[in-house]
Order: structure tokens, then C-alpha cells, then sequence
């Protein structure tokens, strides 16, 4: 049925308005393959004919409820085998709900709601971002008139996309005009007739600058001597070298063949707050160590699995690294998820080319960074574990003593070992990413490339697409600690 009423130059939704709504991000629901229940994700749909708490005091086009805020398309189609249901909503072939509506015009206290407004999809599994999808109001040729629209876009931050090239085309991709965004983030496009507008900004043309590179770390060891030293990172214990009536003295006691004694991390993540070149919390000692351990373990029995090194890896990169927090938005690419998260990784953290940003990367550079602190940080240690291993002699103490050269020699492998597999793994990398931002230049780069706009709007104010979390699994790593 043709809308013949408009709000804010866009057409009302209607039972009859023959509108659809369909899911730009997949929709993912668990799935019955075989034995396995795994993540699939589907289509989703949703038509307007199936409306609930539409409006009941007004109508139109024919006696029409009318699409308000609150109103839903009650059912969905196209998610039917997930049959394990949505890995959010827990439903399949759910509602659709509004996100935006007008608000200017409104029926029965509420916004209408308008070809283009975004919807929430499958009871909120997903979203379609580009809004309800439907017939405009036409307007007669000697009615038309031509406007001129301000276009302007911003970061997150309130920095302008500057210097970004954009067009502006229609629903079906003809060109109605270009131009280039200017240093304050705006460009005025003149002379549009009366249509739905798109708005496709590309990447800026400016150099990729970060906000901010991390602060170095002016944490000072203030311990005078290792005595000391020793003491602090025993804690509520002491070291097995030293009496204290009442307190348990087996501090330093390092006998496990997979390396997992609590206390070689405890030390491991003590010095790395003093060692670390760049200021980093708690929890990422925490994880460094944690992921020091597992390496060393892996590395005298798999050395040929990089996989088994890259939770050190990443731990590393905020420690060592000035743009370790942004390396950090490029590990472990999805490439089943649109390049457009990539890259909004890492925009997050900065303005400029963020194409231009991982493809000129000089992951060599990184890699040997990476490498030189761990060459560093493993001699620190070997020399805690030297004295340690001093104390255990002069106490006569013969299987710790064993237990400390195990160490010691398994600090030796990670030190000769991790530099030519922290190599590979950047070199892997760089191809993924590589291959990941090929097709990227046509990557969502704002809101505007999936939502229109009205000629008649004036000013149009867009937001550049950034997430602070691409995806990445958490660096949890197996810790051997039942073989001893």
C-alpha cells in the first residue's frame, strides 16, 4: 500500500506500509550439527504487516496502526535452524523493536517511527542498523525543490574526520554528489533534490595519529638488596633461608618440572611492575605471568606450535610497547567478522588512516621490541634465580638446588627459542591482516553508510564507527598444576 504521509521528509511506518526490517549484523544462534551445538550466524527479517502496540487512537492509509517508539514487528523468519536459539536472546524468529524514532513528530505521546529507523533484531540477538526499508513519499516533479545539507563528522572523542573524502548517493547507488570533509570535519553538499540520501565517507586522508602512546612506567625497585627483595615478593611467608618464629619459611622452594611452582610466578609478576617499560595494571602482571609460565612449560616440549606462545605474546605488547594498546585492538583478527570492527579498533584509539596505519606496520620492528625486553627480563630473573640457588647451597638444600638449575635451564630454552617464534607469529600476522583489509577501503567507516538521510534534513551529523573490544578470546593459559 502507498504512505502517503511523511515525518521529518521520511515515510511513516505502517501495518501497511509494506515495510521491512532486515539484520545487517549476522544473526548468530547455536545450532544442532551433528553431535556439536556451534555458532552459526543467519539472516533475520521482520515486516511491518506484523505490528503490535501500534497506535489505537489514530490511523492511516486505510485504517492502519501506525508504528510508534514502543511498537514491535511481533516475528521474525530466516534464523528457523537455529534451533539451540540465539546466543543472546535465547530465541529464534523473534521480535524486532525500535531503536530510533522521530523526534519531532509524534502520535499518542511517542515518536513515529520512519523508514530508516533501526531496530533491534530477534528479541535484541541483532540489529538492523540500517533501518526500515520502504516505499518514500513521492513528491510531484513541480513540487520538487532542491536543498543543501551540512554534512559533518566527529570521532567518538569530539576530534573532526578531517580531510576524508565522501559521495552521496541514492537508495539505488546513483552519485548525487562528493567532496572532501575540511579540517573541522564538515563539507556542505548544495543542489539535492527531495530523496533519500546515503552518505558514504571514506577513510581520512590524514596520517594515522594516536591520542596517546602509553606512559612509560617510573615504578623504581626500592629494595636495597636481594635479601629484601626476596622477602617482599614471599609476602605473608619467608624465604626458606631465613627463621622467623611462627611464619612458614618455604618461600622459594622451586622444585616443579613444569615450571608452575606459585612461587616462580609470584616472582616473575613481582618484577615485571619494575621491569615493564610502559606503566600497565595489576591484572596485566597478573596475565604476564601467568603467560611466562605456560611458555616456559610449552617451549621444552612444543616449540614448533606458535599457538602455545601467543598469550606471552600479547601479554607483552602493553609492557614493552608505546602503542602496545593498539597493537593489542590487531591481535587475533576474525575474519568471519566484517573488516569495519577491525579498523574500529583502531580508530578507537586515534584519529587518521587506519588502513594506511596496519599496512605500513612494521611488525619486524615489533617483533624484535618484543623480543629485546624478553631477553632483558629473563636475565633479570636468572639472576634471582642465581641467588636464590645460592642461599639453597650454602643451606645444603641438594633437590633445590636440582630444582632451581631446572629452572634456570628452562629460562635458557625460552630465551634461545621465543625470539624466532615471536618472528613467525608477526610475520603470520601481517598476512592476515594483509588479506583482512584488502576490501576494506569500502568498510563502514560511520553510521551513515547504512542509515539515509532526507535531503530536506539540512544538517547531518555523523559519528565515526569505533569499538573498543574486536573480539579477542581472553589470555587465559593452561597451567600444569596437578602433575607434581
Amino acid at each position: 500500500m502507498p504512505v502517503t504521509v511523511s515525518a521529518d521528509g521520511l515515510s511513516i511506518v505502517h501495518q501497511g506500509s509494506e515495510g521491512v526490517a532486515n539484520a545487517d549484523i549476522p544473526d548468530v544462534c547455536m545450532t544442532q550439527c551433528g553431535p556439536p551445538v556451534v555458532p552459526i550466524p543467519y539472516s533475520n527479517e521482520a515486516k511491518s504487516a506484523d505490528l503490535v502496540e501500534g497506535t489505537t487512537t489514530v490511523t492511516m492509509d486505510g485504517g492502519n496502526s501506525i508504528a510508534i517508539k514502543p511498537s514491535k514487528f511481533s516475528t521474525s523468519t530466516g534464523d528457523e535452524g537455529g534451533d539451540k536459539k540465539g546466543i543472546v536472546s535465547g530465541v529464534i524468529q523473534g521480535e524486532a523493536a525500535f531503536v530510533t524514532a522521530s523526534a519531532t513528530v509524534k502520535i499518542e505521546g511517542e515518536g513515529v517511527a520512519r523508514l530508516s529507523d533501526m531496530m533491534t533484531m530477534n528479541k535484541a540477538n541483532t540489529m538492523c542498523l540500517s533501518g526500515v526499508s520502504q516505499a518514500s513519499v513521492e513528491v510531484p516533479p513541480d513540487e520538487a525543490a532542491t536543498f543543501d545539507v551540512t554534512l559533518s563528522c566527529r570521532y567518538p572523542t569530539g576530534a573532526p574526520l578531517a580531510n576524508a573524502p565522501f559521495t552521496v548517493t541514492d537508495e539505488g547507488g546513483a552519485e548525487l554528489g562528493s567532496g572532501t570533509l575540511d579540517a573541522s570535519g564538515q563539507a556542505v553538499v548544495s543542489g539535492l533534490e527531495e530523496t533519500l540520501c546515503i552518505f558514504n565517507i571514506q577513510e581520512s586522508q590524514d596520517p594515522y595519529q594516536p591520542y596517546n602512546n602509553l606512559p612509560e612506567n617510573d615504578t623504581e625497585n626500592p629494595y636495597p638488596d636481594l635479601f629484601s627483595y626476596c622477602s617482599a615478593v614471599a609476602g605473608n611467608r619467608v624465604p626458606f633461608w631465613q627463621e622467623r618464629s611462627g611464619v612458614r619459611n618455604d618461600w622459594g622452594v622451586l622444585l616443579s618440572e613444569t615450571f608452575s611452582d606459585p612461587d616462580f610466578e609470584s616472582l616473575v609478576r613481582f618484577e615485571s611492575q619494575f621491569s615493564a617499560t610502559y606503566f600497565a595494571t595489576e591484572h596485566q602482571h597478573k596475565v604476564f605471568g601467568e603467560c611466562f609460565v605456560s611458555a616456559m612449560d610449552w617451549i621444552q616440549r612444543d616449540a614448533e606450535t606458535v599457538d602455545h606462545y601467543v598469550p606471552l605474546i600479547h601479554s607483552l605488547a602493553p609492557l614493552c610497547h608505546p602503542q602496545g594498546h593498539i597493537l593489542d585492538a590487531l591481535f587475533t583478527p576474525d575474519e568471519f567478522l566484517p573488516p569495519a570492527f577491525l579498523l574500529g579498533g583502531v580508530r578507537y584509539h586515534g584519529t587518521g588512516n587506519s588502513i594506511e596505519y596496519i599496512r605500513n606496520m612494521d611488525w619486524e620492528a615489533v617483533a624484535q621490541s618484543l623480543s629485546q625486553y624478553i631477553d632483558n627480563f629473563v636475565g633479570v630473573i636468572a639472576d634471582y634465580l642465581t641467588f636464590i640457588k645460592l642461599q639453597a647451597e650454602y643451606e645444603h638444600r641438594t633437590v633445590i638446588v636440582e630444582g632451581i638449575a631446572r629452572y634456570e635451564d628452562g629460562l635458557k630454552t625460552l630465551k634461545r627459542l621465543l625470539p624466532d617464534i615471536t618472528a613467525q607469529y608477526f610475520s603470520s600476522l601481517s598476512e592476515k591482516l594483509v588479506q583482512l583489509i584488502e576490501n576494506a577501503e569500502e568498510s563502514i567507516v560511520t553510521n551513515t553508510q547504512v542509515s539515509g538521510y532526507s535531503s530536506t534534513v539540512g544538517q547531518v551529523t555523523a559519528v565515526v564507527f569505533t569499538t573498543a573490544n574486536t573480539g579477542q578470546e581472553s589470555l587465559i593459559p593452561f597451567l600444569d598444576v596437578y602433575s607434581d
